[in-house]
This record gives structure tokens, C-alpha cells and sequence, in this order.
């Protein structure tokens, strides 16, 4: 340590364990105070921030394990259609209609639900050449629960 003349009325006074310089006017014993509670909620500050990145990690982690893969393909799978109602609207092959109801079984292994939407009618096509056979007017929206 420094060596201090008698003229300068310096001594050593140690807060707690750590070596301090002051003066002997009380302050001492103020700046002392004042340290312990800079370290105490320094302390503090940094244990409750630590405590909080461990639980923040373990979450992550549990988001992680919980969502990996983030998606896994849908297995679909068509049933057999069924005929309801089928007319016509002129001679033979001119005007036919033909209501049925297909049936798409579908398998979500994903861990969230999926919803199936389709915003407009569709159009299907038959033959190598892909002439237009019909529209698909009515496709109802469903949901795939996770794991189902």
C-alpha cells in the first residue's frame, strides 16, 4: 500500500474486506455503506437475470424438442366416390351432371393442428389431351388435429 505522511491525516480503513483510501471525516463509513449496497444490488440484479436466461434456455429447449421437426408432411389418402344424383340438361352427352361426394382421409403427424381451406371452385380435366370434364363447386374446410 501507498505510504501516507501524518500531514495528510490519511489512514487505511478497510469496508469489509476491501482496501479503501479516505479521509477520517466519516465519509468513510458513508462511502462504505454506499459501496456494499452498489455490490448488494449488483448482486442481485445479476442473479435474477441469470435465473431468468436459465429458465429462457429451458424453454427454448422445450420449444425445440416440441417442434422438430417444424412440419411433416400430411398423408392423404382417397376413398372410393360416390354417385348421388346424376342428370341431364339436354341430349346425351350435353348438359350432364353428376353429384358425388369424395371422400379424403388425411393423417396430420405434425404436434399442431392443421386447417384445410380452398378459396375458389376448381376445374378437373380427363384424358391424355386434358379436355375440361367439370368444376368443383363445393369443397368444405376442415381441420387435422395434431397427431390425428
Amino acid at each position: 500500500w501507498l505510504k501516507l505522511s501524518s500531514a495528510a491525516r490519511l489512514r487505511h480503513i478497510t469496508c469489509r474486506g476491501m482496501g479503501v483510501l479516505s479521509q477520517d471525516d466519516g465519509a468513510s463509513s458513508r462511502a462504505c455503506a454506499r459501496r456494499d449496497c452498489v455490490w448488494l444490488c449488483c448482486s442481485a440484479t445479476l442473479l435474477i437475470l441469470g435465473a431468468l436466461f436459465v429458465v429462457l434456455g429451458i424453454w427454448g429447449m422445450h420449444l425445440n424438442h416440441r417442434f422438430t421437426p417444424v412440419y411433416n408432411d400430411i398423408d392423404c389418402q382417397l376413398e372410393m366416390p360416390v354417385v348421388r344424383r346424376m342428370w341431364f340438361d339436354g341430349p346425351l352427352w350435353f348438359g350432364m351432371h353428376i353429384r358425388m361426394d369424395m371422400v379424403t382421409l388425411c393423417q396430420n403427424p405434425n404436434s399442431y393442428s392443421v386447417k384445410i381451406t380452398s378459396s375458389k371452385s376448381s376445374a378437373f380435366y380427363l384424358g391424355k389431351n386434358r379436355s375440361p370434364a367439370g368444376n368443383i363447386t363445393r369443397i368444405p374446410e376442415a381441420t387435422l388435429p395434431p397427431g390425428g
